[in-house]
């Protein structure tokens, strides 16, 4: 034992604990040297002075290919094992990160507060002030800038799409499209069906006008406009995919010309017609997604809190149900075997801004100052807690499944597992690269969200607390008086420096425990549009949810 601490070795990543004795290969002064130990009760190795390099169960030749790297250490390395899992890289690394989220999410909360701002506008053609437009007018105005705000940011989104591939107009220059002329293309492709669903959107409002009190309570016009909405995101994403198809040389080597294969060429105007229902009818559950938060949202509006209790109880409720709400969108992406980080961002994102900030906004219209900072440090704590007991579960879950994929029960299941296929480990290696990955995924998308949230919170009471056609102070369970400026700034810097702490610490502890979020970083564009849409959905649902007839 006293010689194998003076091998000069590196780390390893991958820890395994053999339960019976073995042999295995050392490196010693660049040369593999075999050796044979028992493991029953461990092996003192330090990782300055030595690392068991490979491990061959007994009867196994020591040149069979399945040899698994493995690290060992005691409880005399702990504080070593401390020191390196807290040294001064991974501080470093929590820095990068959160510079890139607070990057990411301040032009998303400009761009909400340029929203709101415009949102309250209303009509934004007529010279009359707020107060002076009518209901219908202030509310077809609203909902008007709702829906072309919709589409231009899905436009913007899905061009970034299109820019990596290679135009067929381009291949002479072998030079990547402009953003400009990829926005051209789509925009070309998907604007008739744009002004198609404004006339429809038109007709509506129309027939709502004349609709009675109790049926303009149940926000139609809402539910209708959601409808309409993804009539032209269903066109967007066929556009794209006709573009990629028709227009690009990835697509003319992917789908050539006259084959019949090509899922978006259609050889009539009524195929086409059955292509784009079958489309639109295929992503309807995104629609109906949409419509549940909204009927969130406009139950929560109406809902009296009084006291402090009374919205303990209702944080409680709420903190249920998004963990309700993304335990079941887990369960999903691991079902389906969805691998893309990019749809666990939108997965885990959108619920956490839509319950986060109803919450928010329940928080600041009480202006209790004390309650603010209770409320703010508590969640403070449990988001910590939460965020350090799934890491601790997932490494867990991950140690319990390697240790199954190279223990038995017995000696002679040991004996009969000692070989391992390589397509066995290649699954483990792949599960635990997606759960690390659905892990990044989850914490960032619950930072960004946060900050959204305290956004949108604060901007909407700022532009709505004393709006004639929604009267936020009006509410039951609101102060009587508009919010003093004072409280509201407090309440923001409050909640901002708080959750900018409570995420260094979290990502510290997660990037000690492996996480790395340099992954991020390839996501950067991306990250950026998507959460500028989840802050723009959110703002839509809320403006159009709390608006009173």
């Amino acid at each position: 034992m006293t010689r194998l601490k003076k091998f000069k070795t590196s780390l390893n990543s991958n820890t395994v604990h053999p339960l019976g004795p073995v042999r295995l290969l050392v490196k010693a002064n660049h040369q593999w040297i075999p050796s044979s130990l028992d493991f029953m009760t461990g092996v003192a190795l330090t990782p300055q002075k030595g690392q068991i390099a490979a491990v061959v169960p007994p009867i196994v030749s020591l040149t069979n290919r399945s040899v698994a790297p493995i690290n060992v250490a005691d409880a005399s390395t702990t504080t070593v094992h401390l020191q390196q899992r807290f040294c001064l890289k991974v501080w470093v690394d929590a820095l990068q990160t959160l510079s890139i989220l607070l990057y990411n999410t301040s032009y998303c909360v400009a761009f909400t507060w340029f929203s709101n701002w415009v949102f309250s506008r209303g009509n934004i053609l007529t010279r009359r002030s707020v107060a002076e437009q009518s209901n219908f007018e202030f509310f077809a105005g609203t909902f008007f800038l709702v829906h072309s705000t919709t589409y231009w940011i899905m436009l913007i989104t899905q061009t970034q799409v299109l820019m990596p591939f290679q135009f067929l107009s381009h291949s002479s220059t072998r030079s990547q499209p402009s953003f400009l002329f990829c926005l051209g293309r789509l925009l070309r492709h998907t604007l008739p069906i744009y002004l198609l669903s404004v006339v429809l959107f038109a007709s509506m409002l129309y027939l709502l006008k004349h609709a009675s009190a109790a049926v303009k309570e149940l926000k139609p016009e809402f539910y209708i406009c959601c409808l309409l909405v993804h009539v032209y995101v269903t066109g967007i994403i066929i556009a794209v995919r006709r573009i990629f198809q028709h227009e690009t040389m990835e697509g003319q080597w992917r789908y050539p010309p006259g084959n019949e294969s090509s899922p978006t060429r259609s050889t009539s105007f009524w195929k086409s017609v059955a292509f784009f229902g079958k489309a639109y009818v295929r992503d309807i559950s995104k629609v109906i997604l949409v419509c549940c938060a909204g009927l969130y949202i406009q139950l929560v509006s109406q809902s009296t809190v009084t006291g402090t209790w009374s919205f303990i109880a209702y944080t409680i409720g709420s903190l249920l149900l998004k963990t309700i709400v993304k335990e079941i969108a887990k369960v999903g992406i691991v079902k389906l075997r969805v691998r893309d980080p990019r749809s666990i961002f939108v997965v885990f994102g959108l619920p956490t801004v839509l319950i986060d900030t109803q919450m928010r906004i329940m928080l600041q219209r009480t202006q209790h100052t004390n309650l603010t900072m209770l409320w703010t440090m508590g969640m403070a704590c449990i988001e910590i807690a939460t965020r350090a007991t799934k890491m601790m579960s997932m490494k867990r879950s991950i140690q319990r499944r390697e240790r199954a994929t190279g223990a038995g029960e017995n000696e002679q299941d040991r004996n009969a597992a000692q070989v391992y296929s390589v397509r066995t480990a290649n699954n483990f290696h792949q599960w635990k690269r997606q759960m690390l990955a659905f892990q990044i995924a989850e914490s960032y998308a619950n930072m960004s969200a946060e900050y959204i949230a305290i956004g949108c919170s604060t901007s909407i009471l700022y532009f709505y607390w004393d709006h004639p056609k929604y009267k936020l102070s009006g509410r039951r369970d609101a102060a009587p008086s508009s919010p003093l400026p004072g409280y509201q700034m407090s309440t923001l810097v409050i909640q901002i420096v708080v959750e900018i702490c409570v995420d260094y610490a979290s990502c510290v502890l997660e990037i000690a425990q492996g996480l790395q979020f340099q992954e991020i970083r390839k996501y950067r564009r991306f990250l950026g549009l998507l959460f500028v849409s989840i802050a723009t959905i959110n703002v839509q649902i809320c403006t159009t949810t709390y608006f009173q007839a």
